[in-house]
């Protein structure tokens, strides 16, 4: 990364007690040039010196901004409009599910936006029907074929149907079936899609404390939980689940 050079040999004769002064800053801005190396060694260069976007952990060199836009409710040309504004504003975080069925709208604003695909930044989430070892697999491919290009960030939707009256997967229909191993094969075949370059992170959405504990404790799990989105804001902090997180 280019040579660096550190003189402390200013005042080589003490003439006050302070003049290892230039010594300590020297010692410390190589210090920090030292941190910043083994940080991008570890974590990539992506965030480094960014105030808009936070580094995902675990996951090296997946940035995410920290303004994004939400197209829940939104589809067809209206979609593509409102996505192509915000990106011509600077947007650079776009968030879609499954269950949006904007995936190519999404495709399309990006591309007709002209800004480069790895500029910007995709999530987007598996419901809880498409959830299971091999449905999740299936389900992965047929998004990144819609979206044309791998998720930057994949999260599992919910941790179990949000509708009652909604059928369950066969992961979680008896006898044997239960959400918890849906969640669980899910996060399985997530990993698998990662690793088979299909998602850059991994993460969860609407996780209560019990869903995240579960999780994370999985004896198999090799990869990190990379973050829960959630609905947070004064009217609902979810401070139980804030302090979970914050110690996990």
């Amino acid at each position: 990364r280019g040579l660096r050079v550190a003189d402390a040999s200013v005042f080589p004769d003490s003439p006050t007690a302070h003049t290892d002064g230039p010594s300590r800053l020297v010692g410390e801005m190589a210090a920090r040039f030292v941190l910043d190396d083994v940080y991008r060694a570890t974590h990539g260069d992506d965030c480094i010196g960014r105030t808009d976007a936070v580094q995902l952990h675990g996951y090296r060199g997946a940035c995410q901004p920290l303004v994004g836009f939400g197209t829940n409710g939104v589809r067809g040309e209206r979609a593509v409009q409102l996505l192509l504004h915000f990106i011509r504003e600077g947007g650079r975080m776009i968030d879609t599910a499954a269950l949006y069925e904007n995936h190519r709208e999404v495709r399309e604003a990006i591309q007709r936006s002209g800004v480069p695909r790895q500029d910007m930044f995709v999530v987007t989430k598996l419901p809880p029907r498409d959830m299971g070892f091999d449905e999740a697999g299936v389900a992965i491919e047929r998004t990144v074929a819609e979206l044309g290009s791998p998720a930057d960030l994949l999260l599992i939707h919910w941790p179990s149907n949000f509708d009652p009256a909604a059928a369950a997967p066969t992961c979680a229909q008896p006898p044997s079936g239960s959400w918890r191993r849906c969640r669980s094969e899910t996060w399985a075949a997530m990993e698998r899609a990662h690793h088979a370059g299909l998602a850059r992170a991994l993460g969860v959405s609407n996780f209560g404390v019990r869903h995240l504990r579960e999780l994370l404790d999985k004896p198999r799990r090799a990869l990190p939980v990379a973050l829960n989105q959630v609905e947070f804001h004064p009217w609902w902090p979810q401070p139980e689940l804030h302090r979970f997180c914050a110690r996990r």
